[in-house]
């Protein structure tokens, strides 16, 4: 059996808007009574310096001091259009995890090409030339249909080995396909399991993960923090 490390490194806290029962102090709480050696506070990254920055390093200070567990200060950055992200580089290094994600791509863009999928390819492969991250998040999840050609598919994955990106298991996704997933693992290519928690009883689901990889029949590279 292929055992899954006791991290996540993808979670969100009242810092995040689309969170509706978490907090800083919650998701360390639950995840210490659930078994989880170390977590990652990771709140969305949308803009320069995000306002809520100075509380949140605040928060995660106070669980610090009130659990045994390792707590990692994080951010899920947007990746804009162009590759780069959202979040400047004067904040970012002072983080412990940063998350690469893509939430929003240029309409004009695909209608004029007349494909999402080269579109989202072309903006991840940009991102992985001039920005700098640990991990890739949801990296199927695009329009919910968990499908990337398997040449759009090894393009991506050949780019974030080479740069040495982690890719998630993201449980609140159900994220990345099984082909896509399977292809990393073949590949080499570092994963982390994270719950991507949006709701406290998204945390500690490690059963899901070892599921997702009873047909993959070989070692896994788990990402090492």
């Amino acid at each position: 059996m292929l055992m899954v490390p006791r991290i996540d490194l993808h979670t969100h806290s009242e810092f995040s808007p689309c969170s509706h029962d978490t907090s800083v102090q919650k998701i360390v709480s639950t995840a210490e009574a659930r078994g989880i050696e170390k977590v990652a506070i990771t709140d969305h990254g949308t803009t320069h310096r995000p306002k809520w920055l100075r509380n949140y390093l605040l928060e995660v200070e106070k669980a610090r001091r009130e659990t045994r567990i390792d707590v990692l200060t994080g951010m899920e950055v947007n990746i804009r259009a162009d590759g780069s992200l959202a979040v400047g580089d004067e904040v970012l290094r002072g983080l412990d995890i940063i998350i690469g994600a893509v939430h929003m791509l240029p309409v004009t863009r695909i209608i004029r090409r007349g494909s999402i999928v080269d579109e989202y390819i072309d903006v991840l492969s940009r991102a992985l030339e001039v920005s700098n991250f640990h991990i890739l998040a949801h990296p199927t999840n695009l329009l919910w249909k968990k499908h990337i050609p398997p040449d759009k598919a090894d393009l991506l994955i050949r780019g974030v080995k080479k740069k040495g990106i982690a890719v998630e298991m993201n449980y609140h996704h159900e994220d990345p396909s099984p082909e896509f997933l399977k292809r990393c693992v073949d590949a080499g290519v570092t994963i982390t399991p994270s719950s991507d928690a949006h709701r406290i009883s998204d945390i500690g689901h490690y059963d899901w993960f070892q599921q997702r990889l009873v047909d993959i029949g070989r070692p896994v590279t788990w990402i090492q923090v």
